[in-house]
């Protein structure tokens, strides 16, 4: 990233939400998203509930058993990112990783399509 800086898109996800897992199946599958979403960013999955820690940014985020809210716990970097946690949500950071666009919610192919053509650099 360092090397060949693009924006980064990333979706978060947990295990258990159905929405997340019909827009994985669905939009996130298209060809004509995924191309678009290869071609103009860096793409991460992102499990708001993972145990892992993750290193991004010079920090590095861990789980968070007992975050306010969450039966589950959810994870610093989720938190981080997000306002408030929504899954699924789609993020969209500038190449010096700030948040330029936070989508909350499932969209369809459609409409994320617009999403994505709307936060591509020029």
């Amino acid at each position: 990233m360092e090397t060949s800086p693009k924006p980064v898109f990333i979706f978060v996800h947990t295990q258990w939400c159905g929405w997340c897992k019909k827009m994985q199946e669905t939009t996130l599958k298209d060809p004509a998203i995924s191309s678009l979403l290869n071609q103009n960013y860096y793409c991460v999955k992102l499990d708001a509930e993972s145990k892992n820690p993750i290193k991004f940014n010079g920090n590095t985020y861990n789980f968070d058993a007992s975050f306010a809210g969450r039966k589950n716990g959810a994870h610093e970097l989720a938190v981080a990112l997000l306002t408030r946690p929504i899954y699924p949500s789609s993020i969209f950071l500038d190449t010096k990783y700030r948040i330029a666009e936070i989508k909350n919610g499932s969209s369809n192919t459609e409409n994320f399509k617009i999403l994505i053509e709307n936060n591509i650099e020029q």
